[in-house]
């Protein structure tokens, strides 16, 4: 092994990025060597990040200049845990319902109960962030960003407010929101609302920095729907990038919205003429 011990830090680094973290800490624990250089914060710091792009969880959930080593190692092989629970899950005996063979539930490892005051006892939608810290809030007329905590630290409870927007509805009927990581490492929030006569959309950029966290509203899009004989929204809003899918049936019609938030376009269609490229196109 004494080849090895000649290899460039660098070089080590550029391999931790091509390796699953459970195969670095097996790597670690060939020789003394490979151990004091690879079980470092810098080197499972690299590993924690990429564990975060792959997964799509949410890199800010992980304050790393904060943590200690063993905190980023486990938060960066918590994935494969995971699946390796559910793997041992699959093995026990199954149970016969319906004609099908169920496996049996995955019990939680730890239960917390959130206290939940009295200001929030309006709430219409719950999104817990993937990473586990965050918890996005629809609390009526108010979309709420909450700190459970980071991982690895004690819970936080009652949660902490990092920031909120007063979205200033009133009559609402129907709430929806979606929820994406964006490319600057900040949350995309859409939330779509219905009254009885109009139906209003949305799009919220949340930078959560260390010091302050603040939002800014990057599109809204508002449709009267006093002329429809009926309304009823179909599911979540999608969110791809730059555009938000809304779809919900209409006078017994199944219709999908395309809407682009950035170029302030929608186009609104027959979910079956998704394909044919007939499109009705307004501007917002």
């Amino acid at each position: 092994m004494s080849i090895l011990n000649e290899f460039p830090t660098e070089l080590w680094y550029e391999l931790i990025q091509l390796l699953e973290p459970r195969h670095l800490l097996a790597l670690s624990n060939t020789n003394r060597h490979l151990n004091s250089l690879l079980s470092t914060k810098d080197a499972w710091a690299i590993v924690l990040k990429r564990v975060c792009k792959e997964r799509m969880l949410f890199a800010p959930s992980y304050p790393i200049d904060d943590m200690n080593l063993p905190q980023i190692k486990h938060a960066a092989l918590g994935p494969y845990r995971w699946l390796k629970a559910v793997e041992r899950q699959q093995r026990l005996p199954h149970t016969k319902t319906g004609g099908t063979l169920v496996p049996p539930i995955l019990k939680p490892i730890r239960r917390s109960v959130f206290e939940f005051t009295a200001q929030w006892r309006y709430l219409r939608k719950i999104f817990l962030v993937p990473g586990g810290r965050f918890l996005v809030l629809d609390n009526d007329a108010v979309l709420q960003i909450m700190d459970l905590g980071a991982p690895g630290s004690p819970l936080l409870n009652p949660p902490r407010l990092v920031h909120e927007v007063d979205l200033d509805w009133e009559d609402s009927q129907s709430h929806s929101i979606t929820v994406q990581e964006t490319t600057g490492g900040g949350l995309r929030v859409v939330v779509m609302l219905v009254t009885s006569t109009d139906l209003e959309a949305r799009v919220y950029d949340f930078f959560l920095p260390d010091i302050k966290a603040y939002s800014k509203q990057v599109g809204r899009l508002s449709l009267a729907l006093n002329s429809l004989e009926q309304y009823d929204s179909q599911g979540e809003p999608l969110l791809d990038e730059e555009r938000v899918l809304l779809p919900f049936c209409c006078n017994h019609s199944q219709l999908i919205l395309i809407w682009d938030f950035v170029k302030a376009v929608y186009a609104l269609q027959a979910r079956a003429q998704l394909s044919a490229g007939e499109q009705a196109t307004g501007k917002v």
